[in-house]
C-alpha cells in the first residue's frame, strides 16, 4: 500500500580503460543534476541497435578519443536497484591509445590517472562514483588487475 518511485532509464556501460603505462583514462565533466564538475570513468547509454561491448568501444572513443587493444566484460550490475530499472554493463579495456586525430565533440576533459592517485581522488571527493570504484574491484577479482591499493585509516 505504500507509494514507491521507479525510474525507467536505458541500460548503460562504464569502461575502465588502462594504457600500457598503467594509467587510467578518466573524464571530467559538468553534471547538471549535481551542479558540479565530476571525475568519472567513461560511460554512456546503450543504443537500440548496439550490444553493450559495441557501446563501450563507441562511448570510450566519443568521450576520450581512446581505443583499446582488448575490451573484456567485467559483468553487469545495477545502480540504485531500489528505484532504477537500468542495467549497467562494465568493461575493462587494456592497451588504451589515444587517436592523434581525435576531435572532441563533447565538453569533456580527459585525464590520465596513475593508480597511486586513486586513493587521493576518492578521499577528496573528486572521484565519487561508487560504480566506478566497483569496477576497480571487479577488475581485480575477475582479471587480477590490481589498481586500487587502498586501506581505510
Amino acid at each position: 500500500g505504500k507509494p514507491f518511485y521507479r525510474l525507467i532509464t536505458p541500460d548503460g556501460v562504464m569502461v575502465l580503460a588502462i594504457t600500457d603505462a598503467n594509467e587510467i583514462v578518466m573524464v571530467k565533466q559538468f553534471r547538471p543534476a549535481l551542479k558540479q564538475v565530476t571525475t568519472e570513468l567513461p560511460a554512456g547509454v546503450v543504443e537500440n541497435d548496439e550490444d553493450a561491448r559495441e557501446t563501450a568501444i563507441r562511448e570510450l572513443y566519443e568521450e576520450t578519443g581512446f581505443q583499446c587493444k582488448d575490451m573484456r566484460p567485467l559483468g553487469i550490475g545495477r545502480i540504485m536497484q531500489s528505484r532504477c530499472s537500468a542495467v549497467q554493463y562494465s568493461f575493462v579495456g587494456t592497451g588504451a591509445v589515444r587517436d592523434p586525430d581525435f576531435e572532441p565533440q563533447e565538453d569533456i576533459e580527459v585525464i590520465l590517472a596513475a593508480p597511486s592517485r586513486l586513493p587521493k581522488l576518492i578521499e577528496s571527493g573528486e572521484f565519487q562514483s561508487l560504480s566506478g570504484i566497483g569496477l576497480l574491484t571487479l577488475a581485480d577479482l575477475k582479471y587480477d588487475i590490481r589498481l586500487l591499493d587502498y586501506r581505510i585509516k
